[in-house]
């Protein structure tokens, strides 16, 4: 008989079976690789913010609550390329309301870990981590006068500010969505990246027609695709976008 037969207590195959297995084997290893970087090269890339938990930073300013508590800051930024105003959040899932209730324009120095994105910043803090009254000279950069830019249409995402600037990664997209949806209904600012023609997505923060926190709405569109028309503004260096909740609506991915 000319058909070979592998038998498993043999030291050797014979030639054509292990002529054979080594060429599927070899296959295999390069249909594996090629795979492997496919699906690598297809991944997205981590956003670019950063959290720096753990890392206690100190910064001293003039304390803002509305629409969402922030810091004027009265010394140089530290961290390069960010600006004042820094806004403030709790620690999890929750705004920084409590934390600066009753300080609205007064001095003060806060302690926590920094989270930032480009040139926008938060300070994770608690209320045992501001000192009301310590802030030193000079005067804080900003005048808290509002500033109308005009009535656009914008389109883009609903995100939490928190998670978006560097606390998770996605923080972004329905992946994100459950949570992002708890972060605005503690109270952390909402956001919205605006689409553009580059794919850059600039962050303006959402606010109601009257300058108050993003309406309730807003958390039932987090990480959906969204059109608005509305006031856009800016104060001390941040952008803030002015909609009503029926000036809201959800669109479908790819609409134009």
């Amino acid at each position: 008989m000319s058909d070979e037969l592998y038998v498993g207590y043999q030291k050797r195959a014979p030639a054509g079976i292990a002529r054979f297995v080594r060429r599927v084997a070899v296959l295999l290893v390069l249909v594996a690789g090629v795979l492997g970087a496919t699906l690598a090269a297809l991944q997205r890339p981590f956003d670019r913010g950063t959290f720096e938990w753990g890392v206690a930073r100190e910064v001293q300013g003039t304390v803002g609550e509305a629409p969402y508590p922030h810091l004027r800051l009265a010394e140089a930024p530290p961290v390069e390329g960010t600006g004042s105003p820094y806004l403030l959040v709790g620690a999890g899932k929750h705004g920084a309301g409590d934390a600066v209730a009753g300080l609205e324009g007064s001095p003060a120095r806060v302690r926590g870990s920094l989270i930032h994105r480009g040139g926008l910043a938060m300070v994770e803090t608690g209320p045992e981590e501001v000192e009301p009254g310590a802030a030193a000279a000079p005067e804080p950069v900003g005048t808290g006068a509002w500033e109308e830019l005009g009535v656009h249409t914008l389109r883009g995402e609903i995100v939490d500010g928190k998670c978006y600037l560097g606390v998770m990664k996605p923080g972004r997209g329905r992946v994100h969505r459950a949570c992002a949806v708890r972060c605005l209904s503690g109270g952390v600012p909402a956001f919205l990246a605006v689409e553009t023609t580059t794919g850059e997505r600039p962050l303006v923060l959402l606010v109601d027609a009257e300058l108050q926190p993003a309406p309730a709405a807003v958390r039932r569109l987090a990480g959906l695709p969204v059109e608005a028309r509305g006031r856009l503004l800016r104060r001390d260096g941040l952008l803030y976008f002015a909609v009503a909740a029926g000036d809201l609506r959800p669109r479908r991915e790819g609409e134009g």
